[in-house]
C-alpha cells in the first residue's frame, strides 16, 4: 500500500557544512549555535539549527573542539588508587556509586567525563593538560599529592574525601565528618557492653579518612575512661589473598577471639570479612559483633544486615560538581571546605554484651 509518505534519512556522521546548507545559513553560524556563541544569532536561525541537530543526532566533534579551544567541556575525575593493577576500583560498591553520582552530574551540566586512576600527581597534571579538560574532581590523593595538584595544576580543582596537613587558600574539598562516625561507633559499641574493639582498614596513614574514623574511636573509649591499645589497629591487605592469610593467621592464633567487636573502616572489608569468618564457624552477631562504614549495598544485602555508618555519596558527588562549576565560571564560593554529617545505622551485627 503506497502512503504517499517521504522519508529524509540522515547519515550518524553529519558534519557542520551539511547542517549549514540544511538550515541555509552559514557553517560559521552552525558552528556559534553548537559552542554556545549565540548573541548574535538570530533566535529564528537558533530553533532552526538546534531542531536540524536533534533530528540528524549531530554529535561534535570533541577534537576539532580541542584544537578551536571553545572548551573542552570536559571533566576530569582522577583517582588516586595504589592499587590499580591489581583491583578494579568499581569493585568496591562505595566507588561505584560516586562515579555514578559523578557522571549524572556532569552529563547535567552538559559536559562529559574522563575517568582516570593514577598513583602519581604527575599523571593527574598530564591528562588535564592533554584532554584540555575544563575542571578535575580528585579523589584519594594524600596531603602530599594534594598540595602538588594544588601548586601545578591551572584548571579548577575540586577533592573529594582529602585531607592536608594544614590549610591552603586553593583548597577545595567535599568530605565528611569521619571522626565523628568513627566515635558514633565507639560510644555504640562500648555502651552496649563491648570492651575489645578492633579497628580493621588497609591505610595506616597518619592523615586521611581511615585516620579520621580510627581517632574517633580513640576517643569513645578516652570519654569512657579507658584504653585504646596499639595491638586493636589491624592493617589488612588492599589483596584478597593476603588480606585472607592475615584472618587466618588472627584466627589460628586466638587473637581475633579476643575481641568483642571489629570495627573495619569500610562496608566491603566488614562484608567480606564477615563471610569468610562464617565459612570459618565464627558467626555474627553470636561470636563476635561487626560494623561498617559506607552504608551501600553490601551492608543491605548481609546477612545479618550490617550495622554500619551511613554517609550521603550522591550528594557528595553532587555537591563537588556544583562546587567545580562554580569556579570554571569564577564565581563567588561560600564554602570551599564542605563537611557532611554522617549517621549511625544499627542493624543485626552487633549484640549487647551486657
Amino acid at each position: 500500500m503506497n502512503t504517499n509518505k517521504s522519508f529524509v534519512i540522515f547519515d550518524n556522521m553529519t558534519t557542520i557544512k551539511e547542517i549549514s546548507k540544511m538550515a541555509n545559513v552559514s557553517p560559521t553560524t552552525v558552528s556559534n549555535v553548537i559552542h554556545g556563541r549565540t548573541k548574535k544569532v538570530s533566535k529564528e536561525n537558533i530553533e532552526k539549527i538546534e531542531k536540524i541537530l536533534k533530528d540528524t543526532d549531530y554529535v561534535p566533534n570533541m577534537g576539532g573542539r580541542l584544537l578551536a579551544r571553545h572548551g573542552s567541556r570536559l571533566i576530569g575525575v582522577i583517582m588516586f588508587y595504589e592499587h590499580r593493577k591489581v583491583l578494579n576500583v568499581t569493585e568496591d560498591p562505595f566507588h561505584g556509586e560516586l562515579i555514578g553520582s559523578l557522571e549524572s552530574a556532569i552529563r547535567e551540566m552538559g559536559y562529559f567525563m574522563i575517568l582516570y586512576t593514577t598513583k602519581k600527581y604527575q599523571e593527574c597534571i598530564r591528562v588535564s593538560e592533554s584532554w584540555n579538560v575544563e575542571g578535575l574532581i580528585i579523589l584519594g590523593s594524600s596531603p602530599t599529592d594534594t598540595l602538588n595538584i594544588i601548586n601545578h595544576s591551572k584548571v579548577p580543582t575540586v577533592f573529594i574525601d582529602t585531607y592536608i596537613y594544614k590549610g591552603n587558600d586553593k583548597f577545595y574539598n567535599i568530605g565528611l565528618d569521619d571522626f565523628d562516625g568513627g566515635k558514633q561507633v565507639g560510644d555504640y559499641l562500648l555502651s552496649t557492653g563491648h570492651k575489645k574493639i578492633a579497628f580493621l582498614a588497609d591505610s595506616e596513614n597518619p592523615v586521611g579518612v581511615d585516620a579520621e574514623r580510627l581517632r574517633g574511636l580513640k576517643k569513645s573509649y578516652e570519654s569512657a575512661g579507658q584504653t585504646f591499645k596499639e595491638d586493636y589497629y589491624i592493617a589488612l591487605s588492599h589483596l584478597e589473598d593476603e588480606r585472607y592469610k592475615k584472618l587466618s593467621e588472627l584466627i589460628q592464633n586466638k587473637t581475633l577471639q579476643q575481641f568483642d567487636a571489629l570495627f573495619f573502616a569500610s562496608d566491603f572489608y566488614a562484608v567480606d570479612s564477615m563471610n569468610f569468618l562464617y565459612e570459618r564457624g565464627i558467626k555474627t552477631p553470636d561470636n563476635i559483633s561487626i560494623v561498617g562504614f559506607d552504608n551501600n549495598l553490601l551492608s543491605k544485602e548481609s546477612r545479618p544486615k550490617l550495622t554500619t555508618v551511613k554517609q550521603n555519596v550522591f550528594k557528595k558527588g553532587k555537591l563537588s560538581l556544583s562546587l567545580l562549576k562554580c569556579l570554571i565560571s569564577n564565581e563567588p564560593v561560600n564554602e570551599k571546605i564542605i563537611t557532611l554529617p554522617v549517621e549511625l545505622i544499627l542493624r543485626e551485627s552487633v549484640s549487647s554484651k551486657k
